[in-house]
């Protein structure tokens, strides 16, 4: 069975806030897991979405 996160700890594993993958799952570059009424990921699909769109830090 794959590893399931919530928003919060999936957000984290991104190092983005919980907003910035809501707008993702919205923009459709990642996808939330169908059967749970709350938005759950995957491990495997962040892994995957981390690896095709690295996140870069701007110096303030």
């Amino acid at each position: 069975m794959a590893l399931i996160l919530n928003q919060k700890k999936a957000a984290a594993m991104l190092g983005v806030s919980s907003i910035t993958l809501w707008r993702w799952r919205n923009e459709g570059r990642v996808h939330a897991l169908p059967q749970f009424k709350t938005p759950k990921y995957s491990v495997e699909e962040l892994q995957r979405l981390s690896k095709s769109n690295p996140v870069t830090q701007e110096a303030a």
